[in-house]
């Protein structure tokens, strides 16, 4: 490992959010083996919408502009770039940075006697943080559960609307007065069955992270 080779940067890429809104442009900010993203730079002063802590992280790339970033704590994001150099820059430098990370992690395992525990995004026994990073970063982890919970609700509130205008046309097709009728109102009822499948989906989606299994 060059220790010449830059660890830190800081940019846009697309985030893979669900699959009503796909990839959504953020802010990324990669230091001290952290990889954090905002919605834009205006919301670095006070809100942090995500971390990841590339030490025990695993960093793939999908494809000519896509990346893949996967820790232990079945955390994952889904990463695209605007071109393919953009894409190789910063796949070669979270590498970089997840190998510093690691190498500084190993110095303070052998200095240091401790009890593991469980390890949410941030690392706090990594000798790179002091203590008002370490606080910092908890406030950013609860910041960031208070969104997944007004998400959480938001993707509740979607599919109970989609459930109950599924229901309403299933009622109306009951009373259909001729197949021409009929026929018009399956119509409602199939797309309005697509529209409830998909919010269905997005939920799930953004239920995981909260799964026991």
């Amino acid at each position: 490992m060059d220790p010449k080779a830059p660890d830190s940067l800081r940019g846009f890429l697309y985030k893979w959010t669900n699959y009503i809104k796909g990839y959504q442009k953020r802010w990324f900010i990669l230091q001290n083996g952290l990889l954090s993203y905002y919605r834009n730079q205006a919301e670095m002063a006070h809100t942090c919408r995500g971390t990841i802590n590339l030490a025990n992280a695993t960093i793939t790339s999908t494809g000519s502009t896509t990346f893949l970033i996967s820790n232990s704590s079945t955390q994952t994001f889904h990463l695209k770039a605007a071109c393919e150099s953009e894409q190789k820059m910063w796949v070669s430098i979270l590498l970089t940075a997840k190998s510093k990370a690691l190498a500084l992690r190993k110095c303070g395992d052998d200095s240091d006697v401790y009890t593991e525990g469980d390890e949410e995004d941030v690392d706090c026994k990594n000798s790179s943080l002091s203590p008002d990073d370490a606080v910092r970063l908890v406030n950013q982890l609860l910041t960031k559960m208070e969104h997944h919970l007004v998400d959480l609700q938001r993707h509740q509130d979607t599919l109970s609307r989609k459930g109950d205008d599924l229901q309403r046309s299933l009622a109306d097709l009951e009373t259909a007065r001729d197949p021409t009728e009929a026929t018009q109102r399956f119509s409602i009822v199939r797309e309005r069955s697509t529209k409830f499948g998909v919010a269905s989906l997005a939920m799930v989606n953004v239920s995981i992270p909260y799964s026991l299994g």
